[in-house]
Parts: structure tokens; sequence; C-alpha cells
């Protein structure tokens, strides 16, 4: 939306009196509304019921999509729903929605949509609602409004988890200094760290996690201090870190219904992550409820929740608590907690398909301030499973078994759908490395976590010609950046023309710096044709290349087509005398029968006695 594009007028109640229950007026602008929208871009498509208070719902289209029955339930209470939209909403995105007449944001709502998430932008834009709505509730869902939306709404009086509770939950120091009993051991790494602070650290396997991000991203499992210090070069310098150390067992959530700080419900969900395979910590799917879980584990988990709950000093609202149950199943150990709906991806819709009744009625009524009645008994199990894929860009999620629905069509997921997050178009990283998805990570990161979590096998050498993909008798690879062939000097311009040299292109030196210079003999890097080169190294048609493939996860994009050719050390020797004349050598033997610049013969096909087999346990390195 523009900013200030649809100024509404300012409506007043002619009867001060009428309001519900914890219903709120809030302090009146003092600028003129149409003159001074603040921070705010508003729109609406109708007025606000004038003998109706209503309901601030924070949240972000994204997971509003997924909750849309919010708004009936809202108005069902005799409430006006006033949906406040943050950043991470795409202006285009919500112009659409509201110009559709089937959608649940077209009729009757008005929307807020602001452009950060601070209680200061929060509090203007209530503010400037102040003349014309009585706000009778604040209910966030999503986990960027917790601070500013719980903040609001203690600092009006209205039920929510609390200012205290809504900070510790979006900082997890302050969660371990809370409930320090329910914490792993642990060391804060702040921003400026200096890189000896964890040096006296002794408790491994550990965990190193960034305080600000969610979803996992960032997280990395940590096993001695040599892993900790290349780790850490991965991180921006500000960013805060913990360390913490590792605690054995399997990791489940409680979701909570709390009331006036009384948990009226609470049950536990299995997770599972892709942590036995990778250093990540990356969820691949959800169990509600845990369904190997027995009652000891349960009684454990559900303790440690009203615990937790009780040393944040949580109000009312839902909560999402995530632990680590240890082997022995005696202890759990706090991983990080939520004070808001949803608790996290479909996990609110696998419990309304395990017992049959969706939350969201439960949550308008806490946000009310009503005491809610108990909810069914679970029927069933319900899970959902995170779908594995390459780098790319999604083009279309297909189901032979089950209907799927994009989020972004406001397709309602169904019992056994397939739901999708993300919108068509949008960049893919690897599923299994959540360190991917974050801005905050320099590509050196990225390469380094790769390099930890690789697992080299040697399965083949061959001539270049015959397994570099892309490449052509008349190329030569180069280990760096392309360059304009002027621009070559020393030993890698002289190295490059005794290649042209040794493979046949051009009969002497000076033939092949012309065809280097005109284009004919062409040069591009390796790593555009899934190969490495090593210093000012060159690799021509006919040089023998080992073939590296990653075996870390088999079926994953790293793994199947995708190897790395390695030029051999020996290749190719280039010596130059004062005179320039070019002494050139190779170790590798070369076919009699095939001519330099021309694609050499098919090679026979192995027998099975010679395929090809991975190195012996050890070091991960090809030497």
């Amino acid at each position: 939306m523009e900013r200030g594009a649809h100024a509404s007028a300012v409506h007043r109640r002619s009867d001060p009196e009428r309001r519900a229950p914890h219903a709120r007026r809030t302090p009146s602008a003092t600028a003129d509304r149409a003159g001074d929208p603040g921070p705010a871009a508003m729109s609406r498509s109708m007025p606000l019921a004038q003998d109706r208070p209503a309901v601030l719902l924070t949240t972000d289209l994204v997971v509003l999509c997924r909750h849309l029955n919010l708004i009936a339930e809202i108005r069902t209470r005799g409430y006006e729903p006033v949906v406040v939209l943050g950043p991470e909403t795409s202006s285009d995105e919500l112009t659409r929605r509201r110009a559709d007449p089937t959608h649940a944001l077209h009729d009757a709502v008005e929307i807020v949509h602001l452009p950060d998430y601070s209680f200061e932008t929060l509090l203007t834009a209530t503010t400037n609602l102040g003349q014309r709505v009585e706000i009778g509730a604040v209910l966030n869902c999503g986990e960027l409004f917790v601070d500013s939306a719980g903040a609001l709404a203690e600092a009006l009086g209205l039920p929510g988890p609390g200012g205290r509770a809504s900070r510790i939950a979006r900082n997890k120091p302050l969660q371990r200094l809370s409930a320090p009993g329910l914490a792993p051991r642990w060391l804060p790494l702040g921003p400026g760290r200096d890189p000896a602070a964890a040096d006296d650290w002794q408790h491994y396997p550990a965990v190193l996690k960034p305080v600000g991000r969610m979803s996992s991203s960032g997280v990395r499992a940590i096993n001695s201090p040599a892993d900790l210090s290349t780790a850490l070069q991965g991180y921006p310098a500000g960013e805060f870190l913990l360390l913490e150390q590792r605690v054995g067992g399997p990791e489940f959530s409680v979701e909570s219904l709390v009331h006036d700080g009384e948990v009226v419900w609470a049950d536990v969900t299995a997770k599972t992550t892709n942590e036995s395979t990778t250093s990540y910590f990356t969820e691949t799917g959800h169990v509600s409820p845990a369904a190997a879980l027995n009652d000891v584990g349960r009684e454990t988990l559900l303790d440690a929740n009203t615990a937790l709950l009780a040393a944040m000093s949580f109000g009312t609202g839902m909560s999402h608590a995530e632990f680590r149950l240890s082997d022995d199943g005696g202890r759990a150990v706090l991983m990080e907690v939520a004070a808001r709906p949803p608790p996290g991806d479909a996990i609110m819709r696998l419990w309304q398909l395990s017992s049959g009744a969706a939350i969201e009625p439960d949550l308008v009524d806490l946000a009310l301030g009503r005491r809610i009645p108990p909810r069914r008994t679970r029927r069933r199990w319900a899970q959902q499973v995170y779908l594995d894929h390459r780098r790319g860009r999604l083009r279309d999620v297909l189901s032979d078994e089950a209907p799927v629905s994009w989020i972004t069509d406001d397709d309602p997921p169904r019992l056994c759908a397939v739901v999708v997050t993300r919108s068509r178009g949008e960049p893919l990283g690897l599923s299994t490395d959540p360190i991917e998805t974050s801005p905050d990570v320099t590509p050196n990161a990225h390469a380094v976590a790769r390099i930890l979590d690789s697992e080299p096998v040697l399965t083949d050498v061959a001539p270049a010609g015959e397994v570099v993909p892309g490449m052509t008798p008349n190329t030569i690879l180069i280990s760096g950046a392309p360059l304009p062939w002027e621009a070559y000097t020393g030993g890698q311009r002289r190295a490059i023309v005794g290649a042209a040299v040794f493979e046949g292109l051009a009969a002497d030196e000076a033939t092949a710096d012309a065809l280097l210079n005109s284009g004919d003999i062409v040069l591009e890097p390796c790593h555009d044709h899934g190969a490495v080169g090593s210093l000012t190294g060159v690799t021509t048609w006919s040089m023998p290349v080992v073939v590296v493939r990653d075996e870390t996860q088999p079926g994953h994009p790293r793994t199947e087509p995708t190897t790395r050719r390695l030029p051999l050390s020996r290749r190719l020797r280039v010596i130059t005398r004062p005179a320039h004349s070019l002494t050139l050598g190779t170790r590798a033997r070369r076919n009699p029968t095939h001519a330099r610049g021309t694609p050499p013969p098919p090679r026979p096909p192995r027998s099975p006695a010679t395929q090809p087999t991975p190195y012996p346990a050890g070091p991960k390195s090809i030497r």
C-alpha cells in the first residue's frame, strides 16, 4: 500500500459507556489522520462498525493465510478484526488479496501495514486508530510482533503473555537466566567477541547457535575446539551467539494454552531433524501427539513446561516450548520457547487433525480474557513431513495421493494435504542446510559448512574431455576468474600458452598467443564446469583428471550427478628458460591412436572387479 492511501475518517461513539470487557480507548493522534498517517500505510474497504470493539490482530500475510478463520471467529464474538501486518508482507500481494471479493481480507476489515515490528511503530499506529475504535483485545500470530504486541497489550491492561514473558521468549540467554534449572550448560559469545573467549570451554560435543535467528538457522554441531574455531569464522562479527553443551536424546515441543497464568491445556509433539546425517539441526517433521513417548517422559516434559511458564510469568495465550529429553528420560532440557501462536509450521493443524477441534476459537477467547473449556482428548496421531529438495527455483509441487495447497493461494490445508509454504519462483537453498537461508551469513560460511559435511569418494580417473561438463577440444580451463587474454600475466599466462601447444591447438607460442587473443581457443573457469583447479594450473581436453563424488547424503543433489573433477597433481610441467623456450612434460599416458585436439574414442565399460571403491575411513581429504 502507498503510505497515506485511503485515509480514514474519524468515527466517535455516541455512548462512551458501551465497552466490552477489557476494552481500552487508545489515545487519539495529535495530528489530523488524513494529513499525518504516521509510519503505517492503511486501507479499508468500509468503515468499522461503530458499536463493535476491535481485536488487534498482529501478524504477516504468510502466517494469517494459514489461520484465516481467526477473522470469522473474531466477528462471531461481536468484535471487529483490525489486521496489523509487518514488512514481510508484500504490498503488491496484499493489494491483490484485498481486490479478491472472495478473500477473507476483502470485506469489512481494516488493515494496517507497518514498515517494521518495533513497539514504537506499533504504538503509533494504534494511537492513530484511537479516535475510531476501542481495542478490546490484542492477538499476536507469528514471531516478529511478539515483543511489541506483548508490551502493547500489557500497557493497555489487556490479556496477553505479558511484557516480561514476551521479552524472554524473544531472547535465548534470558530464557536460560529465567529458568536455570532447565537450561543446558551455556556460554554467551557476544558481538565483537574475543577469539579467545571460548578457549576454556571443555564441554564437547557442543552446539553453536545464533541468538537472533529462527527456524534453526545457523545452528551447528561442534565436536572439538578446532570445529569451534572454524565455525566462529563463518558468523558475522556483530552476531550474538550461544555455545551450549549438546544434550543427547530426542527433541520434543510442548504446546500450551494458558489463562491468567494457569495451563488449561498442554500436550507434546515429537520432532525429527537431520542432525544424525549432518552437522545441522533442520526440522524434517513432526508428530502430534508424540507417538513413541511413554507416560513418564510425557509427564517430565509437561512438568518442565509448567515450571518454565511460571518462571517467565506467562499470563494468557499460547506457548510453544522445545525440550530435549535426556537419554534416560529423567530430565527435560530447554532448547527455546515461543510466546505466540502458531507453534511452528502446521503444528496447530496437526492438533486439529488429532483431536477434531480447531485451536483458533480458543485463541480468540483467551485474547478476550475468557476461560476456555477443556479441549477434546486426542483421538489419532497426525504427522507432517518436510520434503527434501535441490537448489534451484520452485516451479510446482505435485502429488498423486493428496491435494496440494499453496499458502500464497489461500488454499485451506485439508486432511492429508500437501502445504507449500514458499511462493512460485522463490529461490531455494538446501533443505538440509538452514545456514543458506540467512542473509546474514557470509559466502565463506556456506563453503566451510559444505566442506565440513562432505565425504569425498574417488570414483574415476579419466581424460577431462570425457567427464567435465561442457568441455570442448578447444577449451582450456583455468583455476581463477575469467579475464580478457591481455590481462593474464606471469606463470598463469605461460601455463595457458604451454597447454595450448601441448594439446596441439597451436604449433608454437606465437600461434597460441594469437588464437587465445582472437578467442579461437576458449578460456573458462573450472568452477563453471563442475571442476576445480589449483593455483595457476590449467586443464585441457586430454589431460587426466580424478572424479570425486560427495557421499554424505545419498539422493541429495550434492551427491547425485554433482562430481568434482580434480586435475592430477603431475598433469603438466611448464619450465621457462631465459630464451623463453618451453619444455613440456606429462606423467599421464596418452592414447597413441588419438590425435591431439580431437575427441578420444569411447572407453570400454568397466568390469565389476574394476568398479571404483570409496576411500577407507579416515581424514576427509583427497591426497
